[in-house]
């Protein structure tokens, strides 16, 4: 190529990267690119696993009015299995930020003291 055209292309690179407005902050990036999961309680056994989710969609359904944020989304029940091999996870949500998944973790710790905030990338994400 000649020194023309790459001076053009350097320009033009330079006047893009000028117009953007600056990188992403961590936590706009981690809002828009995660979900949060208050994981109850995991375990091994099948019908242990049963036990958890009906106790918790039973607490769920006592204070879901006195949590404070809902899940973020209807497409699942909010106290729902996930299993990956060699576990069955109890969790409830997902909310949209951390600040949600934490407000309804200090109630869950009440009835569920293992329980902990899973982040997790949301489906659409590569």
């Amino acid at each position: 190529m000649r020194l023309s055209t790459w001076l053009g292309l350097l320009i033009v690179g330079a006047f893009i990267g000028l117009s953007c407005s600056g990188p992403e902050t961590s936590n706009s990036v981690e809002t828009a690119s995660r979900l949060y999961h208050v994981q109850l309680d995991q375990t091994k056994k099948k019908k242990r696993a049963d036990r958890i989710i009906g106790q918790a969609i039973d607490w769920w359904n006592e204070h879901a009015a006195s949590v404070g944020p809902r899940p973020a989304t209807t497409e699942e029940p909010p106290v729902h299995v996930m299993w990956r091999a060699p576990l069955y996870r109890i969790r409830l949500g997902p909310f949209a930020s951390r600040a949600d998944a934490d407000s309804v973790l200090a109630v869950a710790q009440q009835r569920f003291p293992e329980a902990f905030v899973r982040p997790e990338r949301r489906s659409s994400d590569p």
